[in-house]
């Protein structure tokens, strides 16, 4: 096996650290997330964009933008 679990955690962390920022999410349906102030919004706003997210993505975004 190469590399422990703390290898893998350590490199994860890094890359959560370095792409962990909005300017990143386009052009993912998690964009839309960003539209609802609560959390819990956010948390149903996820399941359905998740749910949809198929085909192209040009058109997942087009579609979603009216939930």
């Amino acid at each position: 096996m190469k590399g422990s679990t703390k290898d893998i955690k350590g490199r994860l962390e890094k890359l959560y650290t370095l792409y962990n920022y909005r300017k990143w999410v386009h052009p993912d349906p998690l964009e839309f997330l960003y539209q609802y102030p609560d959390i819990k919004d956010r948390e149903v706003v996820g399941l359905i964009a998740s749910s949809l997210a198929y085909g192209r993505v040009t058109r997942r975004n087009g579609g979603q933008s009216g939930l």
